[in-house]
């Protein structure tokens, strides 16, 4: 019979090895939960900025389409005014 000293030795190895893989494996189950949860959130962002990039663009197209409007309305009411005036300057006098 093996002297009970070495017995014992090999048991607290045998325990501590057996610890540690299952500190292992319980991490390595946590990192996976951890990913699949945070996987959805990441691409639940990703869609969220992709979203507002193309609401942000819509609305700066419209903007720029209004500004350029609202200069050819104001060169139509110069070429108005101008004519008017020149329309005013030909009048006779009364």
């Amino acid at each position: 019979m093996p002297p009970v000293n070495d017995l014992n030795r090999y048991y607290t190895q045998l325990e501590t090895q057996g610890k540690e893989m299952l500190t292992l494996a319980i991490t390595d189950h946590l990192i996976t939960i951890g990913i699949a949860v945070a996987s959805p959130i990441i691409l639940g962002v990703l869609g969220f900025l992709l979203k507002l990039y193309s609401t942000i663009s819509l609305h700066s197209k419209q903007l720029e389409a209004h500004d350029r409007r609202i200069s050819s309305v104001m060169h139509s009411v110069g070429k108005m005014e101008d004519k008017q005036y020149s329309i005013v300057q030909k009048l006779p006098p009364k």
